[in-house]
């Protein structure tokens, strides 16, 4: 190839991994270019990003350039590996494993939680008695003062308390999401395995959009990260 014959036409280039495939070395996102050789025949890369930005150096073991037919085909092979059995029983047993540890921490917080409801209405009781032996039984000024005093007290307590309790639901609810079930992740790699041969570029453009976060290309291999499987999704 002539390098000085290198051209960029993003936004002319149509890409299935445009936005999804990224530099294992440097971590740049790689985009779609293209080169003509001497006798004009267009051959389509991907581009590491870091070869392009001059302000982000390159790493020393980058390799900025990977054919379409190459890394496409690399990609195919890793979806289509995703729903053997016994890749599916990994990523069971890594859900498994990430599940029990937030159901853990879960149980910590509901136990803490308890013990704060407890608290409250305990608060909210002694309180009440306060306010009743107000109503109930005559007081001197200073014995209605220092009552009031109690009263006071006890309503920042049960404010403070309530506070953190309204805390711990809310630690509660945000671990409860991050529990993963492996169901939408199994159900999207065997309807691809299952649709794959007669996809076109955009079915599977669309497929990956829906269920793709990264690709990261590293070493002559892919990695790929998927939506459903993140903490949170």
């Amino acid at each position: 190839f002539n390098r000085k014959q290198f051209a960029s036409p993003r936004n002319k280039i149509g890409s299935l991994l445009k936005g999804l495939l990224v530099c294992g070395h440097c971590g740049s996102y790689m985009s779609p270019n293209y080169a003509r050789n001497r006798h004009k025949k267009l051959y389509y890369y991907y581009r590491c990003l870091s070869v392009i930005n001059q302000n982000k150096p390159s790493s020393d073991a980058c390799r900025p350039y990977v054919a379409y037919p190459k890394i496409h085909a690399l990609v195919v092979a890793a979806l289509l590996e995703q729903s053997t059995e016994s890749n599916l029983a990994a990523t069971q047993a890594g859900l498994d494993q990430n599940n029990e540890k937030v159901s853990k921490a879960i149980r910590l917080l509901e136990a803490q939680l308890q013990k704060l409801e407890s608290g409250l209405a305990v608060t909210k009781q002694k309180k009440e008695l306060y306010l009743n032996s107000l109503i109930a039984k005559d007081f001197t000024a200073k014995e209605r003062e220092r009552i009031n005093e109690k009263i006071d007290d006890f309503s920042l307590t049960e404010r403070q308390t309530q506070a953190e309790a309204y805390r711990q639901q809310f630690l509660i609810a945000e671990n409860r999401e991050q529990i993963i079930s492996i169901e939408p992740f199994k159900q999207a790699v065997i309807q691809f395995k299952i649709n794959q041969p007669s996809m076109n570029d955009k079915d599977l453009t669309e497929w990956l959009a829906a269920n793709v976060r990264k690709i990261v290309y590293k070493n002559g291999d892919v990695s790929i990260e998927f939506k459903q499987l993140i903490k949170g999704s």
